[in-house]
């Protein structure tokens, strides 16, 4: 049997790869694959959070509700629609708190506020993405890819630091193998990969991209820290078996959803300092 480091490769490689691939192809093939990663990871985040592992139909009425943001956020992107059809959004949110309080079994299980906590902690960062990708009209490839190739550096290399020179814990009750050794292995090659960018990235200067880098580095580990700290909470190690050595989809974005927010925020400061 392979061990679990060449599992963890193989599967992390193949993750990759289909990410990559998906976002280099186009907007359809991006907006298709990010749509079944957003559905999977609402999925799991129920099944976790579940006293019985089974989902509630106020459980499906909130996924549904996430997936419509998510159809609506990419067709304004894609100028099928008028921004100003997002506000269809808000109604929803009181819906759902009318299912939930109709729901004996949310009523006595389960509060409307874990209900409703993944439409901030994973469907706002989907369509963040969505409007970052899309950020001046048409869909950017690179503007994508610049986020997801820092947090799988900084994932990488935090990993492979805290397992040659770990030794020093940083919150052990959440996460026991994360150590400052990882951490700090991690943003120094973050760093590092984030100086070389401007090889084919023109323009941002040099206090741009390091804070760039720093900021991935920090958001991407309290993103890390937190769904270990719902995992926890619930007493799973992993949030699915989907992905072998890895877990669950959730597990592969937990950074990444800490990350885009503030990554769209970047953009939308800095975004006519760069040469896309």
């Amino acid at each position: 049997m392979m061990n679990n480091f060449t599992q963890r490769t193989i599967t992390g490689a193949v993750y990759v790869l289909l990410l990559i691939a998906s976002v280099i192809v186009g907007k359809w093939t991006f907006l298709i694959l990010f749509f079944l990663i957003h559905l999977r990871a609402m999925y799991e985040y129920f099944k976790m959070i579940a006293p019985s592992g089974k989902l509630t139909f106020t459980a499906y009425a909130v996924i549904a509700a996430s997936l419509l943001a998510y159809f609506l956020a990419s067709a304004v992107a894609l100028d099928y629609i008028n921004i100003n059809y997002l506000v269809l959004l808000l109604p929803l949110i009181f819906i759902l708190l009318i299912l939930i309080l109709l729901s004996p079994a949310e009523r006595t299980q389960l509060t409307g506020g874990s209900m409703l906590f993944p439409l901030i902690y994973i469907t706002t960062p989907m369509l963040f993405l969505i409007f970052t990708a899309f950020n001046e009209g048409s869909y950017n490839a690179i503007l994508v890819m610049i986020p997801l190739a820092l947090i799988w550096i900084n994932d990488t290399f935090a990993y492979l630091a805290g397992k040659l020179l770990g030794k020093h814990k940083i919150f052990p009750v959440l996460s026991p193998h994360k150590t400052w050794e990882g951490f700090i292995g991690g943003i120094l090659f973050t760093v590092l990969a984030a100086l070389v960018f401007p090889v084919w990235i023109k323009g941002g200067n040099v206090l741009q991209w390091i804070s760039l880098a720093l900021m991935v580095s920090l958001t991407g580990t309290a993103g890390d820290l937190f769904e270990s700290a719902l995992k926890r909470a619930r007493g799973i190690k992993d949030s699915s078996n989907l992905l072998p050595g890895h877990g669950g989809i959730l597990d592969r974005i937990d950074s990444f959803l800490f990350v885009i927010p503030f990554y769209f925020v970047y953009i939308k400061l800095f975004i006519y300092a760069f040469s896309f």
